[in-house]
């Protein structure tokens, strides 16, 4: 169940009983029907690293957190950040204070998110990477730096390659599972 499942935005702070300010990780949280069914996670430990904090919506959940279905009702979001409102499908399940649900994130299965047109982290990584139809190496990371994403490249040599992910560069065939980025080579320092 776990490895269904998409972290698409993390809870910041409480406002009410149902409702949270949240960070978003990617467009997945506006682009759902409500109300939906989803999962909150609440992380085992938590951690003041932000790499660490955020790998949940990068590399997808391990089995460190403690899963509770929710149900989603509605959100409003602006930017990077939004109000998710939501209650707990099992009342004996309701997390025992504000600082265990926070730091904690919401959830959706994959199939709720993939007939989605905007393309998700977990759909890129791992993709195939072709320059001038020849492959090259493959995508192990996805990250962004407020102007655009960024997709790290691990070349077939071993060398890390990072490359904006914007249309001047990248063209992806979701559908052949592969990346071109035909000005690959400029990128490699």
């Amino acid at each position: 169940m776990i490895d269904n499942l998409i972290a698409v935005a993390r809870i910041v702070r409480i406002h009410s009983e149902n409702s949270c300010a949240v960070t978003l990780a990617g467009d997945g949280l506006s682009s759902v029907k409500y109300p939906a069914a989803g999962i909150l996670a609440i992380p085992f430990q938590k951690s003041k690293d932000l790499l660490t904090i955020l790998e949940p919506a990068r590399k997808g959940l391990n089995g460190q957190f403690h899963l509770i279905n929710i149900q989603v009702s509605g959100v409003r979001v602006s930017g990077k950040k939004g109000t998710v409102r939501f209650t707990f499908e099992d009342p004996f399940s309701i997390a025992k204070s504000e600082e265990e649900i926070i730091g904690s994130w919401i959830c959706f299965p994959k199939e709720l998110l993939k007939d989605q047109k905007d393309l998700f982290v977990f759909q890129l990584i791992g993709m195939k990477i072709f320059c001038n139809k020849e492959e090259v190496g493959t995508v192990q990371d996805y990250f962004e730096t407020g102007a655009h994403g960024v997709l790290t490249i691990e070349m077939k040599d071993g060398i890390e390659v990072m490359v904006p992910y914007v249309d001047e560069f990248v063209f992806v065939d979701l559908a052949g599972g592969k990346i071109t980025i035909d000005r690959l080579y400029e990128f490699i320092v």
